[in-house]
């Protein structure tokens, strides 16, 4: 079974609504997107952010997120779990998860990007994938894979007040 958990790490650029770190994933130790850059190299996968964050540019796109990155147990999803930093939107490199949720555990079946046309309808994100190989599967424990679910909340909650705070400041 991997491990999953959140770490604050820092952004190698300042963004646009300040602060220069930001809550990341670790998986078996390795920040997420160095992980799946080691197995998926060449892929624009080094540098992406997780997509839970608070940074994503649409409602739409939010409410798809927080929906797919656990979907309903006995059920799975194809969910953005990475994002590109500098445009935080699905029209951006959006690195995918087949996402399972089984009684005990979540699985990522397999990784991909994803190459869909979404331009009209955020909802068509996924429906088409250039699926990487190897195919590589992780397994986490699903009370681990909740709480690092949990600390995105909690950690999306302060972003977004910050940033409501910062555009108080122009009015």
């Amino acid at each position: 079974m991997n491990t999953i958990v959140t770490e604050k790490d820092k952004f190698n650029f300042i963004p646009p609504y300040g602060g220069n770190d930001f809550l990341n994933i670790k998986i078996d130790g390795e920040w997420i997107d160095k992980l799946l850059d080691s197995i998926y190299p060449n892929n624009d996968i080094i540098g992406t952010i997780p997509i839970l964050s608070f940074r994503l540019e649409t409602d739409e796109e939010e409410e798809i997120v927080w929906k797919r990155f656990l979907p309903s147990e006995n059920s799975s999803t194809i969910a953005p779990i990475l994002m590109c930093p500098d445009d935080c939107d699905f029209n951006c490199t959006l690195i995918l998860a087949e996402v399972e949720n089984t009684k005990n555990k979540i699985l990522w079946k397999r990784i991909g990007i994803d190459s869909s046309e979404i331009i009209d309808n955020k909802e068509k994100v996924g429906s088409v994938v250039k699926w990487l190989n190897p195919e590589k599967q992780f397994e986490f424990d699903k009370l681990e894979y909740t709480k690092v679910i949990a600390e995105f909340k909690k950690q999306y909650d302060i972003d977004k007040k910050q940033y409501e705070e910062y555009c108080k400041s122009f009015k």
